[in-house]
């Protein structure tokens, strides 16, 4: 009886378990996309300095906005730039790295995002950095 009583937990774990190192693995991707085409002018670290005074830390950014919000300012900063900064193209899944990062940085210090021990298991496919 107890096995039949164990069985949802073990379905609702073999599900949580894959689930949350996917989102590990995005928000290694994150952080690696927002260290190579942000960190010119962001602050992309929790504690960091950005180069361009003007562009805001990624905490702030990660503290002032809701994961909808921050991904349509995202696909609009790809689409027309924003203010003083210009178009960055970035695909889709790389949008919804950044977001898995930013919710990370929300919480945690980066330092806590470790580099992925795989990084073939990490990186997307080269299609999906590049400009379109």
């Amino acid at each position: 009886m107890r096995r039949i009583a164990a069985l949802p937990l073990i379905v609702c774990l073999s599900f949580a378990v894959p689930a949350a190192a996917a989102q590990a693995r995005a928000v290694v991707r994150g952080h690696r996309l927002a260290v190579a085409q942000c960190a010119g002018c962001h602050a992309v670290g929790r504690t960091d300095t950005g180069p361009n005074p003007k562009a805001p830390p990624f905490r702030e950014i990660a503290a002032g906005y809701e994961e909808h919000s921050l991904q349509k300012r995202l696909t609009d900063i790809d689409e027309t730039g924003h203010y003083d900064m210009p178009p960055i193209r970035v695909h889709s899944n790389d949008i919804s790295d950044l977001i898995a990062y930013f919710n990370r940085l929300s919480r945690t210090a980066p330092e806590t995002v470790r580099p992925c021990p795989r990084p073939t298991a990490c990186s997307r496919p080269a299609e999906h950095t590049q400009s379109r």
